[in-house]
């Protein structure tokens, strides 16, 4: 048993493990989790996250065309047709849906960074706020 601060512990035996020179007993205890990591404080969507899924559209979009091209993959209603679920705190924009490429930019509406995503090199790369 242990105390302290107004907190009493008792400890089960039954974590108590035989050596074969003495026990050792191996506590157990459950603690509160500080208010600080419970509480966390709102922070706007990663735009990334829009633009991963609006190439995930996009990329499912092409593949349904007979050529594979992007070409009929560039407004977010031909996107959301293809699964994507676009998100009011994030601005997308299709910049370029041509036969062999597709390109997006995305920002949270209330600042932070933006981003563009290039199928050419398949990666998010970040942009000036446009």
């Amino acid at each position: 048993m242990k105390s302290g601060l107004g907190v009493v512990i008792h400890y089960s035996s039954r974590y108590e493990k035989t050596l074969p020179n003495g026990s050792l007993r191996c506590r157990m205890a459950l603690h509160r989790a500080s208010l600080a990591h419970t509480q966390r404080i709102w922070t706007p969507q990663d735009p990334r996250s829009s633009l991963r899924n609006a190439a995930a559209a996009a990329t499912l979009c092409a593949a349904g065309n007979n050529d594979g091209s992007y070409a009929n993959c560039g407004t977010i209603a031909q996107l959301e047709a293809n699964g994507y679920q676009q998100d009011p705190k994030v601005t997308l924009v299709i910049t370029t849906a041509t036969a062999t490429r597709w390109v997006a930019q995305a920002q949270h509406n209330s600042g932070g960074s933006a981003y563009r995503y290039d199928t050419e090199t398949a990666q998010i790369v970040p942009i000036p706020r446009f």
